[in-house]
């Protein structure tokens, strides 16, 4: 069993060729690490497949295949394997069933990737329809994230108040300050179990709200963490949710979830004792992950290739 399961970030995919993915991947298997892909990397590299002439289309194909070079098995066939979330651990724990987006994205996932990334995969008719629906599923996605955040942002005078931070002509430090402290977290960890419970068409008991909350808090912190940053930043800059640089932002939320010290309790079957790391150039998720202690789960690609450096030589 592995002691590291790592999962990627799409930037860290976009800064590798095939050849560098192949001999990072050798290293890893001597420092003990095997590489996982995330469905939303996956999905958001196809995104731009459908239209060679998408200005990210060449970047993406190149990154794509780097993925499969870094991840691909063969078990009856090449297989691409991909890491589950937090949340997806936590809908099964509660609900005793999975989470159902994560289950619908990944059905044939792996094959599209396989074909995609194959020399003319993107000329085949399946694949640009395939990539197509992707596309739009991707977009749909962040027009409803950015709603949400939209209406969290405007229920967040009460969170203040309740903070004992009211919003007055200064609202905008102020409430930057409020979602700095604990209550923040505990209202981005409540709205997550919220919509944790939503998937699998559940709704939370308002009194037990806050024993999910501690849940979220305990198994996916980095998760609150950041949605608890990016609704500050989102309430004190008075950023607009629905601008493309911050509709993106559900994907990044997503990633936090392979973040965690306690899913390997939930999912033992998967991991084992090994730790799941996820390696990222965003700074965003990085700082999420400092400010709940789990900056060791979330390595840029300098310090992972360091850790790998270190782990070989013990």
């Amino acid at each position: 069993m592995p002691r590291r399961i790592v999962v990627f970030d799409t930037n860290i995919y976009y800064e590798l060729s095939e050849a560098t993915a192949i001999e990072l991947r050798s290293r890893e298997r001597r420092a003990g690490a095997v590489g996982c892909a995330s469905v939303l990397v996956a999905l958001e590299l196809l995104s731009h497949l459908d239209d060679p002439d998408d200005r990210k289309f060449d970047v993406c194909l190149k990154a794509l295949r780097a993925l499969r070079a870094h991840v691909s098995i063969w078990s009856y066939g090449e297989q691409i394997p991909f890491f589950g979330t937090a949340r997806d651990a936590l809908s099964r724990e509660w609900f005793g069933r999975p989470d159902p987006a994560l289950r619908e994205l990944s059905d044939g996932l792996g094959d599209l990737v396989i074909r995609a990334a194959s020399p003319g995969g993107t000329s085949d008719s399946s694949v640009r329809t395939g990539c197509s629906h992707i596309r739009e599923f991707i977009s749909a996605n962040e027009r409803r994230f950015s709603d949400g955040i939209s209406l969290l942002v405007e229920k967040f005078a009460d969170v203040a108040d309740d903070a004992g931070v009211p919003i007055d002509k200064r609202g905008l430090a102020k409430a930057q300050h409020a979602f700095h402290r604990d209550h923040g977290l505990r209202y981005a960890a409540e709205t997550i179990a919220g919509a944790i419970a939503a998937r699998v068409n559940q709704q939370l008991p308002p009194v037990d709200l806050p024993r999910y909350a501690d849940r979220v808090l305990e198994v996916m912190p980095v998760a609150a963490s950041f949605l608890r940053n990016e609704l500050r930043r989102f309430t004190a800059d008075a950023a607009d949710p629905h601008v493309d640089g911050n509709a993106n932002s559900v994907w990044d939320l997503e990633h936090c979830g392979h973040v965690s010290r306690a899913i390997s309790a939930i999912d033992s079957q998967l991991l084992g004792n090994a730790t799941p790391l996820l390696i990222t150039n965003d700074r965003r998720i990085r700082v999420a992950a400092r400010d709940v202690h789990h900056e060791d789960l979330v390595l840029d690609r300098t310090g992972y290739e360091e850790a790998l450096s270190a782990d070989a030589s013990a």
